[in-house]
């Protein structure tokens, strides 16, 4: 028995996957004479068609994008003459090489010494640790002292 009802389940198995096997192909053919279908009814070159009509899109876009940026660009050197301009009132070229090339030093200077700080600190907590270990060792070692007593 115990035979016989593993053979009707093999064969059930079997008649499942050849059902499935048999609704995908089914459904593969419906999918392919809907296509054919639409083919028929539309005509070959609905495709290209739609290509051009999107490549020609594209090219509209990127035109966009193209002006856009030359826009962009055109205001932002406007901005950037304006502010010069405004500066230039007060003080010349040379003048605002000038201050620029200080400010830049001493920026320079000022992140220099933060890192300098920084390393001191760094060198500072590590002397503290060493010397929290120190303490720790010596008063285990006066505890042991006391108890040894």
């Amino acid at each position: 028995m115990h035979i016989h009802s593993w053979s009707i389940s093999a064969s059930g198995t079997v008649v499942y996957l050849l059902v499935r096997l048999f609704f995908r192909l089914l459904s593969i053919w419906v999918s392919r004479h809907n296509n054919l279908a639409l083919l028929q009814q539309y005509g070959n070159n609905a495709w290209r068609v739609h290509n051009y009509i999107l490549e020609a899109d594209a090219k509209k876009a990127e035109k966009l994008l193209e002006e856009l940026k030359e826009q962009t660009t055109s205001l932002n050197r406007e901005r950037k003459n304006t502010q010069v301009t405004d500066i230039g009132d007060c003080m010349t070229r040379e003048m605002l090489t000038e201050l620029q090339t200080r400010l830049g030093d001493q920026l320079t200077s000022l992140e220099s010494r933060w890192t300098e700080l920084i390393s001191s600190i760094l060198q500072i907590e590590l002397a503290n640790v060493a010397l929290e270990a120190e303490v720790a060792r010596l008063n285990k070692k006066e505890t042991d002292l006391a108890g040894a007593l």
